[in-house]
């Protein structure tokens, strides 16, 4: 007995409650920006097989956008439509089939359309009706988001999945607990490797590969990324000849670690690419260069170029906020290529930006200008700073978005230590999810409730008073929490309080 597949998707277990900032189109189109494109405003967007549904309601809750969106998984959109009750976010979402979802004749056309974790988990048939889907319904200067596994970087997975389908599909392990359906499907594999010396030897990588996957503590995340009964992998060539009737252009990536060509590629590296003409054999060639496992690609239709000068003069507008406190800020960059201390480089930058305040990138210019720093340098150094996750650009909500924003974070509040923990919180002026771990939520929970007392003693008292409560144990270096180690962890938060009430995630008093 297997695991049950609808259309050929998992269907046992529901998806994890993850977030992606690569469906904010906000973020998106700061990339697009970058890049010299010219961005439109985002009316109407809809987000494909959006899961539990935790990026369409952050991005619907800070925005004005009118969000639409489908899961065929009825229960998560239950789940999802809960969250749009509470915040009030006017999502439109549809338990329906990507082909229901097509023949809807209650839908706007789309300034943007989001796929993340969806495209190379069905099946070609659903493929063709998602192309489909964006053909009709994106918007004249629309833009399309799309993630997938990618060759050749997923060779060295391909051959164990099909390994862990065929297990699960062939076996009775129908009395087996799912965590222990997908633990056992991992050790036959890893027996079938045993004794077959012969391929092992000619796929060097692939016990090392499995290793990896064993050590994963969250059989949710395995089931869906390798136990579909479709899996599909694919060059970059391929997915454009798959979009090729969309009237789509290849923009750029998705992932901002792309865009750092000088950190990720040696200098001839750089050369040998840039002697490539076309866009689709280029990015092809990246992929083997990279050994890429999985593309998040931006396209857009009607594509429309800017000037330098038009593209400074919008950049320059933007605003930009560091999301961590000067004393956690990194001052080394990691890639391929090794690690690149950053101090020099960075120290201007946090000079201006580690007060957690609001800068536009206009004002960083005219700052850094005595220094001798050209706006093409400060935009390379805010895509590093973003692509370490430290910095976001910004937008100016209404009090209805702040207000709403908060109701998304006391409902996700009250869910942390629960199955839907998440270990995101949202602000409103960056309109996407800020990553904060469950004990800091906690303390944030103590804080929101009694400001006037939340000095890191009474924070750590609250947090082991609720802890003790929930049957929650919390271990800190080997050792379980205590008042103590509390005091400790709380201590260290305080420093965030000032970025946090910055960002509305706590309440300015």
């Amino acid at each position: 007995m297997s695991f049950n597949w609808e259309s050929g998707y998992l269907t046992d277990t529901d998806y994890a409650y993850s977030y992606f900032r690569e469906l904010n189109p906000n973020f998106l189109q700061f990339l697009l920006l970058t890049k010299g494109y010219k961005c439109y405003p985002i009316n109407t967007a809809c987000e494909l097989g959006f899961g539990q549904g935790l990026s369409i309601n952050i991005h619907a809750t800070t925005s004005k956008t009118q969000w639409f969106g489908n899961d065929f998984i009825s229960s998560q959109v239950e789940n999802t439509n809960k969250i749009v009750n509470i915040t009030q976010n006017n999502a439109k979402l549809y338990d329906d089939s990507f082909e229901q979802f097509l023949n809807r004749t209650d839908l706007p056309q789309f300034d943007f359309i989001g796929l993340h974790g969806v495209w190379s988990w069905i099946s070609d048939e659903n493929r063709t009706i998602i192309t489909q889907f964006i053909k009709e319904k994106l918007s004249p200067n629309g833009m399309v988001y799309i993630s997938y596994n990618s060759l050749p970087g997923q060779n060295t997975v391909a051959p164990l999945r099909e390994l862990f389908v065929n297990h699960e599909k062939y076996h009775d392990t129908s009395k087996n607990t799912f965590d222990k359906r997908i633990k056992h499907s991992l050790l036959f594999t890893e027996k079938v490797l045993h004794h077959a010396p012969i391929f092992t030897k000619e796929n060097t990588k692939l016990l090392q590969t499995l290793k990896q996957l064993q050590q994963i503590d969250n059989p949710k995340y395995l089931a869906h990324e390798y136990f579909h009964e479709n899996w599909k992998s694919m060059y970059f060539s391929e997915m454009a000849k798959s979009l090729q009737n969309t009237e789509l252009h290849f923009a750029c990536s998705a992932h901002t670690w792309e865009h750092l060509d000088f950190i990720n590629f040696t200098k001839e590296q750089n050369m040998f690419l840039s002697e490539i003409s076309s866009p689709i054999f280029l990015e092809t060639v990246r992929d083997f260069i990279l050994n890429k496992k999985f593309r998040k690609d931006i396209w857009i239709k009607n594509p429309q170029k800017l000037s330098n000068d038009e593209k400074y003069t919008a950049l320059r507008k933007l605003t930009c906020i560091l999301t961590c406190p000067l004393s956690k800020v990194p001052h080394t960059i990691s890639s391929l290529q090794g690690e690149f201390d950053l101090t020099e480089i960075y120290k201007p930058f946090y000079a201006i930006l580690g007060d957690n305040k609001f800068h536009s990138i206009g004002e960083l210019e005219i700052k850094l200008k005595n220094q001798n720093i050209s706006i093409e340098h400060i935009i390379n150094v805010l895509l590093c700073l973003n692509a370490q996750e430290i910095l976001s650009i910004t937008q100016y909500p209404q009090q209805e978005l702040i207000s709403k924003t908060e109701k998304l974070n006391n409902y996700l509040l009250e869910q942390t230590f629960k199955e839907a923990d998440t270990q995101i919180l949202v602000s409103p002026f960056t309109g996407s999810g800020i990553s904060i771990k469950s004990l800091h939520q906690i303390f944030i929970k103590a804080y929101n409730e009694f400001q006037e007392k939340a000095n890191s003693a009474y924070l750590a008292k609250y947090t082991l008073d609720f802890l003790s409560k929930n049957n929650i144990e919390l271990f800190h270096k080997g050792k379980k929490h205590n008042l103590v180690s509390l005091l400790e962890e709380a201590e260290k938060f305080m420093e965030y309080i000032p970025l946090l009430q910055e960002l509305r995630i706590i309440k300015k008093y």
